[in-house]
């Protein structure tokens, strides 16, 4: 018997898929080449979906990590804070 966890992907889709998806993440920055700069409400709008969409994310990469135990969930997290928090005091 099998369960969701035991599904294997081919090292090579999994490149091509991640590529494509910073391919994808780099079409954020298309609208900085026409536009010289964007109101402060635009930029708090944006900052706000950018941050939202970031949140729900990492809420469902813990929920993904729940079935392998709490312990590797609480290292993950501890893990991930120290480059967020080096990354907001520059």
């Amino acid at each position: 018997m099998t369960s969701k966890h035991d599904v294997y992907h081919d090292a090579g889709i999994v490149m091509v898929l991640t590529i494509l998806m910073a391919a994808a993440s780099g079409l954020g920055a298309v609208p900085y080449f026409f536009v010289r700069s964007f109101s402060k409400e635009y930029s708090a709008l944006a900052s706000a979906v950018a941050c939202g969409v970031m949140l729900a994310a990492s809420f469902d990469l813990v929920h993904e990590g729940q079935p392998y135990g709490a312990n590797l969930v609480i290292l993950g997290v501890l893990s991930g804070t120290p480059p967020c928090k080096t990354d907001f005091d520059s």
